[in-house]
């Protein structure tokens, strides 16, 4: 019975405080109201929804793989429209990964990968690392 004898005496010096701000009282009652009424009003609306917007597509941008200077020029001198409604336009303009720097080391690296002399090779190198690695520790 205590919490609601501490809730009582709450309320009453809440009660008290307010009694003569009759102007704050009302506002504090009448905002939220007045707020809850615009939302209403504005989700009422006959026109409410999405617009239709065109599509829009943005041009492509030059990555690093490409090389510094297509990557600086495509950020910094490329004065161009950023958006269009052409698709067609961008594929021109798409880089390709042959012309890329990362494109020619996968070219250049696909032979050494694809001849089974290199793969041994290689094998045999990751082994000899290893055994070095154990030497060392050994050593200490």
């Amino acid at each position: 019975m205590k919490f609601f004898d501490q809730l009582k005496l709450l309320v009453w010096k809440n009660f008290s405080l307010r009694k003569r701000q009759h102007l704050r009282n009302l506002v504090e009652i009448i905002w939220p109201l007045v707020l809850f009424i615009i939302l209403v009003a504005v989700r009422n609306r006959q026109n409410y929804g999405a617009t239709n917007i065109p599509d829009s597509v943005y041009r492509p941008r030059a990555l690093p793989s490409a090389g510094l200077f297509p990557f600086v020029r495509s950020f910094l001198c490329d004065f161009k429209d950023t958006k269009t409604t052409d698709s067609n336009e961008l594929l021109n303009g798409l880089p390709n990964l042959r012309s890329s720097s990362l494109g020619r080391l996968i070219e250049d690296g696909l032979p050494l990968i694809a001849n089974s002399q290199s793969q041994e090779r290689i094998l045999r190198m990751n082994q000899d690392y290893g055994k070095f690695i154990r030497d060392q520790q050994n050593l200490e």
